[in-house]
């Protein structure tokens, strides 16, 4: 994407990787000593975003996981609570992208409750409740952002439905709500 800077992690074997896009301006960190808590066979991606953006005195992490279909969603649901246990209260706002082959949708398997109350329980919340990937057979929302919740009232949440992809773009924009209450 033009104008953008590229952090990525593409994996050995074929079916892609992970990438997160910055625009230049914008001061950051890869922060590879995160993926210790995303363990083998899933993907991570971090990056330290420096707090001038939002003007607040500490800074915002951005992350990407991609859990595969292989893995244990246990394991999975495990490693995800050792991280937001170790990120709880190191930023002043915290955003995971994932594609966790975990259907929020399918309220049949307690892999969903599992989830999300290991999230709540460390203050991140997920911002999609619709699916984001959608075939001939099943849709499903397998693709979310999750939050921590001192943000829970800061930001807007679209799925894109476009066909380009068997997975919907999902975006997420932030606002800065004393900027806003000022004008």
């Amino acid at each position: 994407i033009g104008d953008y800077v590229s952090e990525h992690y593409i994996r050995e074997t074929p079916g892609g990787g992970i990438g997160i896009y910055v625009r230049p301006e914008i001061k950051y960190e890869k922060l590879n000593k995160l993926n210790k808590f995303i363990t083998e066979p899933n993907e991570c991606l971090f990056l330290e975003i420096e707090n001038n953006i939002l003007r607040k005195k500490k800074n915002i992490l951005v992350g990407e996981i991609y859990r595969r279909p292989v893995g244990s969603v246990n394991k999975f649901i495990h490693d995800m609570e050792k991280l937001v246990i170790d990120i709880r209260g190191k930023y002043s706002d915290i955003y995971i992208g994932t594609d966790q082959n975990i259907d929020l949708t399918d309220r049949s398997k307690n892999y969903r409750d599992m989830l999300l109350s290991s999230m709540y329980e460390n203050d991140m919340i997920n911002t999609i409740e619709i699916p984001t990937r959608c075939s001939y057979s099943t849709d499903t929302c397998i693709d979310n952002i999750y939050i921590n919740i001192q943000n829970s009232d800061s930001y807007k949440m679209v799925v894109v439905k476009d066909e380009t992809s068997d997975h919907y773009p999902c975006l997420l924009a932030h606002y800065n709500k004393e900027k806003i209450l000022k004008r």
